[in-house]
């Protein structure tokens, strides 16, 4: 309202208001109408999300439980969201399997050593019985109890290596921290193992890279018991007039150790399974040995992050053990 006094008269002028106050009212109520719409939009949109998370909780619950009660190949579900949650779900699931292959390889195992221990124990007992009746008859039991040292001294050798590559598997986690020097190693093993082929009718040969030395981080006993192992496998397995090969390499990868005969090698059906405890190919069952020096090799060899290489020789078998480059 603006008012203008001409003279002795006052002209006041007025406009009148009442469509605007109805306009603001019908905007402030059209307002407060489309925010309690939005709001119970999102309050729905909350609630949905919340309960489709909710579900899928629960269903990850119940996987959990049935998988705790012994289904081992059960898995978690996962959608095509790739949410937060199905992210989480396909970590879990990686984790699942992961122990439900070491469940099997457990229980692989324990079925291999009972199977693998029951006949020298069943050997043994006999012996037993035998060195009884020896002495009820008045006769010198000696040999049957020489029998039944002899399986007991097997029986110490399969829980010896077991406990071995227990030890090597726990320390998985620990860093190894010595410098080896895989030309020393080489060279004093090939010293004794060129004697033990000599005296199985075999030839030993040994191939060393140019320097004095090359060192790999890693740990000492368990190379040389590694080594060792390889070695005497190709000594066991091997004909009269098997050759032998001992190689060191400098590879620029990182350093590799091989072992490489002339004897039968191992069939292609074979070479998956020549790691796994207890197995031994049908070629070597007619050989002394109880399944467990190649499971204790790549025990030694994941050990050192190395890698193990099975190729044909042409006649025979090539074991070739690559370690990663040592940042000295």
């Amino acid at each position: 309202m603006q008012s203008v006094k001409i003279g002795t008269h006052t002209f006041v002028v007025g406009e009148d208001l009442t469509p605007l106050v109805r306009i603001e009212a019908i905007f402030i109520r059209n307002l407060m109408i489309i925010g309690s719409f939005l709001a119970a939009c999102f309050v729905a949109l909350g609630y949905f999300a919340s309960r489709a998370i909710q579900i899928k909780l629960e269903h990850m619950g119940r996987a959990l439980r049935r998988f705790a009660d012994g289904d081992t190949a059960i898995r978690l579900p996962v959608t095509t969201a790739n949410d937060q949650i199905d992210r989480v779900a396909q970590t879990m699931n990686g984790q699942l399997e992961r122990v439900s292959t070491l469940l099997f390889e457990t229980q692989a195992s324990a079925t291999s050593i009972a199977h693998d221990l029951k006949r020298p124990l069943g050997r043994a007992v006999l012996s037993v019985e035998r060195a009884f009746d020896a002495a009820e008859r008045g006769e010198a039991p000696q040999a049957a109890l020489e029998d039944v040292q002899a399986e007991l001294s097997n029986l110490n050798a399969v829980f010896e290596a077991i406990l071995r590559i227990s030890r090597i598997d726990a320390g998985h986690g620990a860093r190894l921290r010595d410098d080896v020097d895989l030309v020393a190693l080489v060279k004093d093993l090939a010293e004794t193992f060129e004697v033990v082929a000599e005296e199985s009718g075999q030839s030993f040969k040994l191939v060393l890279p140019e320097g004095d030395t090359l060192f790999q981080r890693g740990d000492l006993g368990m190379l040389t018991q590694m080594l060792a192992n390889l070695l005497q496998n190709a000594v066991n397995h091997g004909p009269p007039g098997n050759c032998i090969c001992l190689a060191l390499l400098d590879d620029p990868a990182g350093p590799i150790l091989e072992v490489s005969d002339t004897g039968p090698g191992i069939p292609e059906a074979d070479r998956a399974r020549i790691f796994d405890a207890f197995y031994r190919a049908e070629l070597s069952r007619s050989t002394p040995g109880n399944g467990l020096g190649l499971t204790l090799v790549k025990s030694v060899a994941d050990r050192h992050g190395a890698r193990i290489t099975l190729s044909d020789n042409a006649p025979g078998l090539r074991l070739s053990v690559q370690f990663p480059r040592s940042a000295r």
